[in-house]
């Protein structure tokens, strides 16, 4: 229904706001353009070429991909989101599983990965795991980790874990890295934190 058909039973401060969603509403969903920098729709009459101009802000936005205004070929989205990403990734040090390629981040725990797809690797080298002499486990990251939890470093080289205390916590596992919710268990040597699994399979003795 044209806007002028009702136009007598708007308010006069309306009619613009009416005219403006009509105008958007009867351009097909494919040839709009939205401001790369106000999200307001750019009216035909804006466009020139490829551009367009935004009559609030008057942010230039190319009318292909979207983005604000640019010189030379479209780089699409999706390129863009990859390109972030690997350079995210990059800075970050995560690594990409090498059977499915999915971006991994290790945190805590020793330097096996398992991945969604269900491939085990080295988180160093990504090679199969076992398949490699790469260290079993970052000491350097635990201590990292305790200094953020505020305990000073005492010797995870040396400690011989012989006294565990059960503590109440919701944290993540030193040695598989699985998160536990409720409870962990902590070395009173060097304040490790193990899951229950993870001190009876190395036979450290807790109950």
């Amino acid at each position: 229904m044209p806007v002028e058909t009702v136009e007598h039973l708007l308010r006069e401060n309306l009619i613009p706001m009416v005219k403006a969603r009509e105008a958007e509403m009867s351009t097909p969903a494919s040839d709009r353009t939205y401001c790369a920098g106000c999200a307001k729709f750019i009216p035909r009459d804006r466009i020139y070429e490829k551009r367009g101009i935004c009559p609030d802000c008057w942010t230039s936005t190319c009318t292909e991909c979207k983005e604000k205004g640019h010189v030379g070929d479209c780089e699409s989205k999706l390129q863009k989101d990859i390109r972030d990403l690997e350079a995210l990734a990059e800075k970050k040090g995560w690594k990409k599983c090498s059977k499915c390629l999915m971006l991994v981040e290790h945190n805590t725990g020793c330097n096996h990965m398992t991945c969604r797809c269900k491939n085990q690797f080295c988180y160093l080298c990504v090679r199969e795991w076992k398949k490699c002499d790469c260290p079993f486990m970052d000491l350097g990251l635990l201590l990292t980790r305790e200094e953020q939890r505020g305990a000073a470093p005492l010797g995870l080289d040396t400690c011989t874990h012989g006294d565990w205390e059960f503590f109440l916590t919701s944290d993540y596992c030193d040695y598989c890295g699985d998160h536990l919710p409720d409870y962990l268990y902590r070395c009173l040597g060097c304040y490790l934190q193990y899951c229950k699994w993870c001190t009876y399979n190395r036979g450290l003795g807790v109950a």
